[in-house]
């Protein structure tokens, strides 16, 4: 019964306990793998009876699997045997399997399977961009790191994207890092963009095996690179208002809103009306009536950039009316001279005055009427006005003008008489005052004989009359240098000897010449071009010494003015009195001059059209170098042969 009972247990275990004829053991693979990555583990096969098989290892992941080998061994019974299996993760081995995954392997009719393990194709960027916002045409940094999931750093590639900005930039990495350049494009669209940036590694077939994507925004500015004026109309009326808008475009043509200041030209460069506004949106200046007529220009600036205009302002002949108990101003508010009749009505009765009004002009005139309180209107071509009531007094209905009062009694006479005795003693007091000190300075030696003192003083006239008189102010800034140079000096003589034939007469005063241009002696009313041709000729005398001794330079600053000097010519002498700044403006802008020649804005206003000037501040202006070339060499030759025949002539 006992033996039953083991023969029993021992068939039942037998069954239970399978058979198995080979012991398959597979080494730990590592955790996580990327594509391209080397992959080797051992496979260690023990047959508990003689066993010839093929061995087979099978990548499985997410339930697909993949035959990676294949290789027949024979073991015999108690034999172990290790087989190493290594290559690479690459797409034509284990295609395109990712994921959790891992090893099964058969042989003799046994199966293991290894530990579990990842494989990955991803690889971590961290990418910036060195400023959020750019200008157009502006470079821009982008850097960044680059690493694969297993931890290893990248050594590939990474292409930035940026469609709206139509880039695209390609770049190595090396050793999971990158930095380069961009540039934003000169038309990028304003506004804000996506940088994408693809980082990704390939295989030496070229073929992608990793890959990374990351993105970085950039705001693109809007900048202006144009402006433009758009004016309504080409003529203005004068009290009308001249409609225009500023317009801006940016860096792809579209109009954008920019800070912008606006200048309104007279025609005499004069600024009129000056405003700061904002581009895209409409404007409306008013011109004033007393506007002067002719060809306007208005002008925008916006961000280192600038655009003019013109128009044209007509001519209008306006007057206004004031009616102050009895008296009438009627005052030229036009741009013209207003040379019309204008009717007075005092009560329903009509008189006719003649107008003669220049700019600016007033007259008044005396309302006389029996005593009484009277209507009064006013009508000239254009309109008619009702100034209401005036209570007159007077023998009967005139409109008089104010200064026929002159005519009237004795008192009347001798009230003008006192008054006018009061204003000549206040005028001459005011004159001694202003024009009272003299002009000192000494004639250049080629004018003059010296005195003991070596100066001549030119003398004060006490009678004399008021001339428009042309200044031109020459400053010797290293007079110490050039007296030292026989050549420097002759060349100074000889542009004033040149001037001198122009009919200029001549002064030296330290280390200023002062040239005066004056009708008594010139015979020509208006001077300004004459003098600035003699600038000019000066100019050009001394600027080819300069270039010829470029190591003995003549420094020099040349300034112009014009302004009131009282003059007197008696006995072939010529006497002037300088009246206000005159000459000192003119020496000024000598100091502010560096070899060449700079006017005053009145000598401006006299000879804009005519002569060629740029604005250099708001009170002076320049004129540009001439190409005139003078016989610098033939002028100099003349006066030194003349002066050596002087020199032979005293010691025979």
């Amino acid at each position: 019964m006992r033996k039953k009972r083991y023969i029993i247990l021992l068939v039942l275990s037998l069954l239970i306990i399978p058979i198995a004829s080979a012991e398959i053991i597979i080494t730990q693979p590592s955790a996580l793998y990327n594509m391209g990555d080397n992959f080797d583990i051992t496979v260690t096969l023990a047959p508990n009876e003689e066993t010839t098989d093929f061995l087979l290892l099978f990548l499985s992941c997410s339930g697909e699997s993949i035959e990676m080998y294949r290789s027949p061994h024979s073991l015999a019974v108690g034999e172990k045997k290790d087989i190493s299996f290594s290559t690479k993760l690459e797409p034509f081995l284990i295609s395109d399997k990712q994921g959790l995954c891992h090893i099964q392997a058969t042989y003799g009719g046994e199966l293991q399977d290894s530990q579990e393990f990842s494989i990955s194709n991803k690889i971590i960027i961290d990418f910036s961009l060195s400023k959020e916002n750019g200008n157009p045409g502006e470079t821009i940094n982008a850097h960044g790191t680059a690493t694969k999931e297993n931890g290893q750093p990248l050594n590939g590639f990474v292409e930035i994207t940026a469609e709206g900005l139509g880039l695209k930039v390609t770049e190595t990495v090396t050793g999971g890092a990158f930095d380069f350049s961009l540039i934003i494009p000169e038309d990028a669209i304003p506004g804000q963009h996506i940088l994408k940036a693809r980082i990704y590694e390939n295989n030496v077939k070229g073929e992608i095996i990793n890959s990374g994507e990351s993105a970085s925004t950039i705001e693109v500015n809007q900048v202006v690179e144009d402006i433009d004026m758009e004016v309504d109309l080409k003529s203005v009326v004068p009290g009308e208002k001249l409609e225009f808008k500023p317009v801006a475009y940016d860096q792809i043509g579209s109009e954008m809103t920019q800070d912008a200041t606006v200048r309104i030209y007279q025609p005499d460069n004069k600024v009129a009306k000056e405003l700061l506004v904002k581009t895209g949106e409409k404007q409306a200046v008013k011109i004033a009536t007393t506007g002067p007529p002719g060809l306007w220009a208005i002008e925008i600036n916006s961000a280192n950039f600038t655009k003019n205009r013109t128009f044209l302002v007509e001519e209008l002949a306006m007057i206004s009316y004031e009616l102050t108990n009895e008296t009438l101003r009627i005052t030229n508010i036009g741009n013209i001279v207003y040379e019309k009749p204008v009717e007075v009505s005092i009560g329903g009765e009509t008189r006719v005055i003649t107008l003669w009004l220049g700019l600016g002009e007033y007259r008044d005139f005396k309302l006389s009427a029996p005593t009484g309180k009277y209507s009064v209107l006013v009508k000239d071509n254009d309109k008619e006005e009702d100034l209401g009531y005036a209570l007159l007094t007077g023998r009967a209905i005139s409109v008089k003008s104010a200064s026929d009062f002159f005519k009237g009694g004795t008192y009347k006479i001798a009230g003008w008489l006192f008054l006018i005795l009061v204003l000549a003693i206040i005028a001459f007091y005011l004159y001694r005052k202003i024009v009272g000190k003299p002009f000192i300075g000494h004639m250049p030696k080629f004018l003059s004989r010296k005195s003991k003192t070596g100066e001549a003083q030119v003398p004060v006239t006490v009678g004399g009359r008021r001339e428009r008189a042309t200044i031109i102010a020459l400053k010797i800034n290293n007079i110490t240098q050039v007296k030292q140079s026989r050549r420097a000096s002759d060349s100074i003589e000889v542009a004033l000897l040149k001037v001198k034939e122009m009919k200029a007469k001549i002064y030296m005063t330290g280390i200023y010449r002062v040239i005066l241009f004056v009708p008594i002696i010139t015979k020509e009313k208006e001077n300004s071009r004459t003098a600035i041709k003699a600038a000019k000729l000066i100019k050009g005398i001394l600027d080819a010494y300069n270039r010829a001794n470029p190591s003995h330079r003549i420094k020099y600053g040349i300034g112009m003015n014009e302004g009131e000097v009282v003059v007197d010519k008696k006995d072939s002498k010529f006497r002037f009195t300088t009246v206000g700044k005159t000459v000192m403006l003119a020496k000024k802008l000598s100091g502010d001059s560096d070899n060449d020649i700079i006017i005053s804005e009145e000598m401006h206003k006299k000879t804009v059209g005519t002569i060629r000037s740029e604005r250099v501040s708001s009170q002076e202006w320049r004129v540009p170098n001439t190409k005139t070339k003078y016989p610098y060499n033939e002028f100099i030759k003349k006066f030194e042969k003349k002066r050596q025949d002087k020199e032979k002539s005293k010691k025979s």
